[in-house]
């Protein structure tokens, strides 16, 4: 491939995770998180698409097709036959197929029931917790409740936060 390609490849491979989650989190400035990884011209294409992620798939396609062919008559060190060149575009084909798939998990809502049941469930455990853990903990029981309530409902809150769901509350319906 050449030390260039093989360099601009990898790098545009380490900004892909990165963009892919800003992508599904919804954060269209990658500047400050790939700043350092690509180059002043991969970064202004990639400020003019929707699709960041499919962007830069896009471009480690064209930098797997930018690499010249060999002939396997030649016993050259460095050689980069159609077959090495199908399969990198493969596992590139593999790459967009996930971004799909992710943006499949991130649209689809949390039913209302789903919610309801998560929060029924560990206001349940939490309920129960401390008989269970009284005589093991003692004293410590209050600090740890309060750690474990902390975080249950506290992701709970976050969750319902950010996630759509799919029917709306009764008193919206009015």
């Amino acid at each position: 491939m050449g030390r260039k390609r093989k360099e601009r490849a990898a790098r545009l491979l380490c900004a892909f995770p990165i963009v892919l989650k800003q992508y599904l989190r919804g954060i269209h400035d990658n500047d400050t998180c790939v700043g350092d990884i690509l180059s002043p011209a991969d970064l202004r294409s990639l400020k003019h698409v929707n699709n960041k992620p499919l962007h830069i798939c896009n471009l480690l396609g064209k930098q797997i097709a930018q690499v010249p062919d060999t002939p396997l008559e030649t016993r050259e060190p460095v050689s980069f036959s159609a077959r090495e060149r199908l399969a990198m575009l493969g596992k590139i084909s593999a790459l967009s197929d996930c971004i799909g798939a992710c943006e499949r998990i991130v649209q689809t809502p949390v039913p209302l029931h789903y919610a309801r049941h998560t929060s029924r469930l560990a206001t349940i455990f939490v309920n129960t917790l401390p008989f269970v853990l009284a005589r093991e903990l003692g004293l410590l029981l209050v600090p740890t409740m309060a750690v474990i309530c902390w975080a249950l409902f506290g992701i709970q809150a976050n969750r319902c936060l950010t996630r759509p769901l799919l029917y709306p509350p009764l008193h919206m319906l009015d």
